[in-house]
């Protein structure tokens, strides 16, 4: 196989998020070469681009061969696999031979019957899924909320997110009706590949194999109940408009004055057309006032955690953001820009506070 370097660098920056860091099968640190095309597999997802240099090439770049590549000058590199286990590689006055695995020692990425077949629109999804992957569950308690549903209802694609304190729901319109749940280091790999155009996704069972290009992804699906996220979002009150830059920078100043002990948390206080911001903690104090677009019909206080709404609120474009406040402090906050909504559950307010 000869390569130019530079492209060679381009393909091992999106194999190597399916290598694994600690691997339990010595081979799979390396980047497999069979059949025209180059393939790393960490167990849990595989990555698989085309290699038409290596058309009729078997071999297996193992981890230090990567690094040396890494450390040679620009220009064509060779890498030619030997009968005696070895990998010679050529840079211009440069010669070295590393030793490498037997090919049948790699895990072969499955291969699926499609029982189900959806086309979607890449950069529709990957948008949709940057914008929601921040309200993933963190641990394994429930681990279906650890990733990230696509739910095809016929109308629209939804992508939802969810942990069990905020919920985060993106969509856009679809006409394919299909559901399942992708794993977080699935939803890694699709938004590490910079790339426009249509999406294939293959599924059976727990399996599914998504495609765009010249690129796979092979992922293992998680199984379980997930939330019913229609049912979590309140018919909604009057809605008031907010600056969502100046509530932003508000809440990224409160995040400094919190502390460990109080967790970032915010108390709101509503009352005509101002949103009264305050935070107390044992090392700082801090009050700000924000006018809205709205008038509240009625006082309102509620408490979040300040961190949460910094991240649903980072995960909008727009200069606007609709804010819906409960009735009572017990309510959820939502924010929604007509394409996607944000539940955030509060913190509860103590009596006397």
């Amino acid at each position: 196989m000869e390569i130019e370097k530079s492209e060679l660098i381009k393909r091992f920056s999106l194999l190597e998020r399916a290598i694994p860091g600690k691997a339990t099968i010595p081979c799979t640190e390396g980047i497999l070469v069979k059949d025209g095309r180059m393939c790393t597999n960490d167990l849990q997802n595989a990555i698989s681009i085309l290699a038409p240099e290596a058309d009729g090439e078997c071999f297996i770049i193992p981890k230090k061969a990567i690094a040396m590549v890494k450390s040679l000058p620009s220009g064509p590199i060779q890498i030619l696999p030997q009968s005696d286990g070895t990998l010679t590689i050529k840079a211009g006055t440069i010669r070295t031979k590393i030793k490498t695995f037997p090919m049948d020692d790699f895990p072969e990425s499955f291969t699926i019957e499609a029982s189900s077949e959806e086309t979607v629109d890449f950069s529709d999804l990957t948008g949709m899924l940057a914008n929601v992957a921040y309200a993933t569950a963190a641990n394994e308690a429930r681990p279906i909320h650890t990733g990230v549903l696509l739910d095809g209802d016929g109308t629209n694609l939804n992508v939802v997110a969810c942990d069990g304190f905020r919920c985060a729901w993106a969509h856009t319109m679809h006409s394919g009706t299909f559901k399942m749940v992708i794993p977080k280091p699935t939803v890694k790999l699709l938004l590490s590949i910079k790339q426009d155009g249509p999406l294939n996704i293959s599924t059976k069972g727990e399996k599914a194999i998504f495609e765009i290009g010249d690129c796979k992804i092979y992922s293992r699906l998680l199984s379980g109940d997930f939330l019913d996220y229609r049912k979590v979002f309140p018919s909604r009150q009057r809605s008031i408009g907010i600056d969502r830059g100046k509530l932003l920078d508000a809440m990224s100043r409160i995040l400094i004055c919190s502390d460990d002990a109080h967790k970032g948390r915010v108390e709101m206080d509503g009352s005509d057309t101002i949103l009264q911001l305050k935070c107390n903690s044992s090392s700082a104090d801090y009050i700000e006032q924000l006018e809205v677009q709205d008038r509240f019909l009625s006082d309102m206080r509620i408490m979040f955690n300040a961190a949460y709404v910094v991240d649903a609120l980072k995960s909008y474009d727009g200069p606007v953001i609709d804010c819906y406040f409960g009735a009572k402090s017990s309510e959820p906050l939502i924010l929604d820009d007509g394409a996607m909504k944000a539940l955030l559950l509060p913190v509860r307010i103590a009596d006397g506070k």
